[in-house]
């Protein structure tokens, strides 16, 4: 009943706290056999530029106790170096995946995405200086929503509609982009489209 009480708790706040919710872990040493047996309390990982020093360490200790349960992945912007040590990490569970947003993806990214054979929804934002790089494999075809920002102009046509290729069960796609040209628009998946200009 207790752990059921601390999962809720935790679960409630978990999203508008990041990590804080750790802290009851050192409550004593039963608090934290309960946290630590409840993988899906684990199951969210956030990499931020708060405390970039700890997200590899955030990211292990993660990875270990959520077991086997489906990982939700949100990388926002911070230091690339930083950026590139996390992949190794994530390369061994990407078929845990089931979602993922992440800003300025790097391009070995997509050296892991026929590993996500679970993901069903991916955010991407790529910024003014953006392109496709991050799309140079083909993007799992799991994939059911797909949400992308920024600016495409800088790849070629072939480059950005070959990003979409083997997408048979993508049902959404939502765009915020610069001026997207009208034939690449028309060569999109025929899905629940929405494209709109930054």
């Amino acid at each position: 009943v207790f752990s059921d009480i601390l999962f809720q708790y935790i679960s409630m706040y978990r999203d508008r706290t990041c990590y804080l919710w750790l802290k009851l872990s050192h409550v004593s040493r039963h608090w934290r056999n309960i946290i630590c047996s409840l993988p899906s309390l684990f199951s969210h990982i956030r990499l931020t530029p708060s405390n970039p020093s700890r997200n590899i360490e955030i990211m292990q200790n993660f990875l270990h106790f959520s077991g086997h349960t489906a990982l939700h992945l949100h990388v926002t912007k911070y230091d690339i170096e930083k950026r590139a040590e996390f992949l190794p990490l994530l390369s061994n569970h990407a078929h845990r995946i089931v979602d993922m947003e992440i800003v300025s993806p790097l391009k070995s990214m997509a050296e892991m995405y026929h590993c996500m054979t679970h993901i069903r929804s991916m955010a991407v934002s790529t910024g003014w200086r953006g392109g496709i790089s991050w799309a140079s494999k083909p993007l799992p075809s799991s994939l059911t929503r797909l949400m992308l920002e920024g600016n495409f102009l800088q790849s070629s046509p072939e480059e950005f509609l070959n990003a979409f290729n083997g997408l048979s069960q993508l049902q959404e796609l939502e765009m915020h982009c610069v001026g997207l040209p009208d034939a690449w628009r028309s060569a999109l998946p025929q899905t629940t489209r929405s494209i709109t200009p930054l």
